[in-house]
């Protein structure tokens, strides 16, 4: 689950265990299941960039919070799913959020919330696990089920006008989400959840589609011909669907993102 949460706007990613009760407990102990413990990802961000909300719908997405034994081929309590939270302000959100979900996927959330508790740091080898041994990883994303089962819930949370437009179609001028919205927050891909765009970048370019003079993070540039011309096309850099196009023609000789509501979800800054 550290992936995800590598981010604009995250500080740093800690694999850790909490919720137990005995001192220092071992990766070995957190396994058997009878510690108490469930094994965690402690997330530092910074609240000026990246909203609660934000991490809080990519932890949703990531995992299966239907599952009560577990998660994929990984069973057990210390695998349930659990938000802790660390004031009421993240309780009420977290509880929120959990409601939405199970509205939006018409399925149950037996999502834990839970005060946070100290939290002992998992030995070396478990920190940066995906980025460490890729090879491993993509073997166990694979072979677990969870690549399978991500999908799967991707699939039925979308849209038909989300799966059209992150499949490479057109979303109409004028009459979509995000054209004329004006809200200060942040602008996230709608798959992965992963900050794409700020509210202080964007601005009217006449077009009718969203337009931003600047991403948060390097975009995924693709040469595309489909109009029988050479157009830049955009793609989200961790789930690679397709956003829009960039073109040189922005304000002050700058680039001009021009982007599909339908493949972003806004969330307003606040922690």
């Amino acid at each position: 689950m550290e992936s995800p949460f590598l981010i604009y706007g995250v500080i740093e990613c800690t694999v850790g265990y909490m919720g137990g009760t005995s001192p220092n407990p071992t990766y070995a102990d957190v396994c058997t299941g009878h510690s108490g413990y469930v094994e965690v990802v402690h997330i530092q961000y910074d609240s000026t960039q990246i909203s609660y909300a934000v991490l809080v719908n990519i932890f949703l997405n990531h995992h299966d919070p239907s599952d009560l034994e577990g998660q994929f081929s990984d069973r057990g309590p210390q695998y349930a799913s659990t938000l802790f939270y660390y004031d009421s302000q993240q309780r009420s959100y977290a509880e929120f959020a959990v409601t939405q979900y199970a509205q939006r996927m018409q399925t149950p959330c037996v999502t834990q919330i839970r005060p946070a508790m100290p939290m002992t740091v998992a030995e070396p080898p478990h920190q940066g696990y995906a980025a460490n041994y890729p090879e491993a990883y993509a073997q166990y994303y694979q072979g677990s089920g969870r690549a399978w089962g991500i999908q799967q819930q991707r699939d039925t949370s979308i849209t038909n006008i989300q799966r059209h437009v992150i499949q490479g179609g057109t979303e109409p001028p004028f009459d979509n989400a995000y054209w004329d919205h004006k809200a200060t927050g942040v602008y996230v891909d709608c798959v992965s959840g992963e900050p794409l765009f700020h509210s202080q970048d964007k601005y009217d370019s006449g077009t009718g589609w969203p337009s931003f003079t600047a991403s948060l993070v390097p975009m995924v540039e693709v040469e595309d011909y489909a109009l029988g011309h050479c157009r830049t096309e955009v793609r989200a850099p961790k789930s690679s669907i397709h956003l829009g196009h960039v073109f040189p023609d922005g304000p002050n000789n700058g680039r001009r993102f021009c982007i599909n509501s339908a493949a972003l979800e806004f969330y307003p800054m606040q922690t």
